[in-house]
């Protein structure tokens, strides 16, 4: 397993960010997908609410588990699925190898259904959120909606970066904007 730190994590983001010439906020993950060489299909899993999948050595398939009861309760709240989506691309850079570790990438076994494990879930989290809202844009972006006696409503910024209130306050919390 890689023992990815904050730093690298946010360096592999903002590569991926300019290499894919990707505006922020972003409004379609799934063209970032198509872009980076994958695609999106919703389908019903037998485990888990998603997976990924090596389709050959350029491509990749990310599947999203449509007959899971937390997709159909959550399928328009707080961007879940792009949420999903960019989890799964936290696990395929970071883990899988994609075009990070290309040892790496070539054991990953072809048509072969993967899953984030607990493990390794902070980070790809943390690679989500650097995706979704990259250090300096945050920053800035913070810094514009902080109020004179410096409070910040996440939702404000949530609203900035089309994500969940929730990803705002992890973001913040990682960089050390909220102490919640």
């Amino acid at each position: 397993m890689n023992n990815w730190t904050l730093r690298e994590i946010e360096d592999l983001t903002e590569n991926i960010l300019y290499e894919y010439d990707v505006t922020i906020p972003i409004i379609n993950i799934e063209e970032l997908v198509e872009k980076i060489g994958g695609n999106v299909i919703y389908d019903n899993l037998e485990f888990d609410f998603s997976c990924i999948e090596k389709i050959d050595n350029k491509s990749f398939l990310i599947k999203i588990n449509t007959n899971d009861d937390y997709f159909k309760k959550y399928y328009e709240k707080e961007n879940y699925i792009k949420r999903i989506i960019a989890n799964e691309l936290g696990y395929l850079f970071l883990y899988m190898g994609y075009q990070t570790n290309n040892e790496l990438w070539k054991s990953i076994q072809i048509k072969k259904e993967y899953h984030i494990h607990l493990l390794e879930l902070d980070n790809v989290s943390i690679f989500k959120d650097s995706l979704f809202m990259p250090r300096n844009d945050f920053v800035r972006i913070i810094e514009k909606y902080k109020t004179k006696d410096n409070n910040i409503d996440p939702q404000d910024v949530a609203d900035y970066f089309n994500v969940g209130c929730r990803d705002v306050i992890d973001r913040g919390r990682v960089l050390g904007f909220f102490n919640i």
